[in-house]
């Protein structure tokens, strides 16, 4: 996860320029772990955001996610949601995901919204491989965690 006053699209790019992408929550463990993550680190006084841009949008009203494309550049279909009570609230530009640690769940806000609580998490890669998902989850914890604590991302 990375702190910093950037929108959605914005968040994207920085991603990708670090051949990565925005993280795609595929589980509700990943998904707990991330949210639980970013909460802890609030609640200790460690975080300078009180949201973080994910990789999917919806783009018309009714809509499912779409989400960015993934690490390797393929698309990605994922059923898994975790919306916050009254949420998604928005499509098209205003329908860009963040999670919400406070209510432990994801909202859509305005994609080229760049407030000063909205940082953004990342996901990359392991070595080229993707043989197991824990080896995935580690590694978008791992970037979320060095992110935050030191403030820039790996």
């Amino acid at each position: 996860m990375v702190q910093d006053t950037i929108t959605w699209n914005q968040a994207a790019t920085a991603c990708r320029a670090r051949n990565g992408s925005l993280a795609v929550i595929r589980n509700s463990e990943t998904n707990s772990r991330l949210l639980q993550r970013a909460q802890n680190l609030d609640s200790n006084d460690r975080a300078e955001v009180s949201f973080y841009w994910i990789g999917g949008r919806i783009q018309a009203r009714g809509d499912a996610i779409t989400w960015e494309l993934d690490v390797n550049g393929a698309a990605v279909g994922n059923p898994f949601t975790a919306y916050a009570e009254d949420q998604p609230s928005g499509f098209g530009e205003r329908g860009c995901v963040l999670m919400d640690p406070s209510v432990m769940g994801w909202a859509t806000e305005y994609c080229e919204l760049d407030f000063e609580l909205v940082g953004y998490v990342c996901e990359y890669e392991p070595n080229g491989s993707m043989s197991n998902m824990r080896t995935r989850m580690s590694k978008v914890l791992l970037t979320f965690l060095l992110t935050v604590v030191l403030g820039h991302a790996v």
